[in-house]
């Protein structure tokens, strides 16, 4: 029977039995084989052929890795790494690149923000002035008027510059 038959042989059975001469498989399965090929003669045939078969692998010469092929293989991985390493500073850029727009953006909403709040909530000094200007301007003409409907009648008739005929 040749192990490289398995067509009648289950594939796993074979798999554990390298596992087996390796010493790859725990106390139990090592026993439950052990078991199985004393009782088997199938079974031991099949770990006999295998056997022959790791002897004859290790009778064959064993290559010495080319330097040029270990040299060639590096400088492969290291042009990938240092591809990787691009890829990912171009990446890190375009982030920060980001970053710092939307940094941008956020600190001109802000100080917009904080301006229309800062006007809307503290009143303007020169507001009571400008409201104020027209008398501001003609307090001379208030100072020697004898009484407020002498200042009021010179209003109407348009004497002020900038005024309407309105009373206020």
């Amino acid at each position: 029977m040749n192990v490289h038959d398995n067509t009648n042989h289950d594939r796993n059975i074979i798999e554990e039995l390298v596992a087996y001469l390796d010493g790859e498989v725990d106390e139990a399965t090592r026993e439950r084989i052990e078991r199985r090929l004393a009782a088997d003669s199938e079974h031991r045939q099949i770990l006999e052929e295998l056997r022959a078969s790791w002897e004859l692998l290790s009778d064959l010469p064993t290559a010495e890795p080319n330097k040029l092929f270990a040299r060639s293989t590096v400088e492969m991985v290291a042009i990938s790494a240092e591809q990787d390493l691009q890829l990912f500073r171009g990446q890190l850029k375009r982030r920060r690149g980001w970053n710092y727009g939307l940094a941008l953006v956020g600190t001109g909403l802000a100080a917009v923000l904080g301006f229309a709040i800062v006007r809307t909530a503290i009143p303007d000094p020169d507001a009571e002035l400008l409201r104020d200007l027209s008398v501001i301007e003609n307090l001379d003409t208030y100072v020697y008027a004898d009484n407020i409907d002498f200042v009021k009648k010179l209003y109407r008739e348009g004497l002020f510059v900038g005024e309407t005929g309105d009373e206020h």
